[in-house]
C-alpha cells in the first residue's frame, strides 16, 4: 500500500511538470511572438510614404518632365490643373486650399 501511494504521488508530481512547462512554454511563445510582431511595421494604402530617391523624382516616360513650381509647400496631398502655370493644391498640414500662379503661392 505504501508502494502504491508513492506511485501515485510520483505519478501525480509528473503530471504536475508536465502542465507547468506546457504553460511556460506558452507564455515563452507568447512573449516571443509579440516582440517579433511588434518590430513588423504595416502600412496600409492611404497612410504608406514611399521613400524620396536620392537622385530626386524619376519619370518612366520621355516625354514628360519633373518641374519644381514653387519652395512654399509642406506636404502637398492633391493638385487640380486649371490652366497653363495656374494650379490649386491642398496641404495635409494646414488643411487648406491653395492657388499657385506662376510659382506664387495665394491662400483661398
Amino acid at each position: 500500500m505504501i508502494n502504491n501511494f508513492e506511485n501515485t504521488t510520483g505519478n501525480w508530481y509528473r503530471s504536475r511538470n508536465i502542465q507547468v512547462f506546457t504553460v511556460f512554454s506558452f507564455f515563452v511563445f507568447l512573449l516571443i511572438s509579440s516582440s517579433i510582431c511588434s518590430t513588423i511595421k504595416f502600412s496600409y494604402g492611404a497612410y504608406a510614404k514611399a521613400p524620396r530617391p536620392p537622385s530626386g523624382p524619376t519619370v518612366n516616360d520621355d516625354s514628360l518632365t519633373v518641374e519644381k513650381v514653387t519652395d512654399n509647400l509642406d506636404i502637398p496631398t492633391s493638385l487640380a490643373f486649371l490652366g497653363p502655370n495656374d494650379i490649386l493644391v491642398t496641404e495635409k498640414t494646414k488643411g487648406k486650399v491653395m492657388r499657385i500662379v506662376d510659382g506664387m503661392v495665394v491662400l483661398l
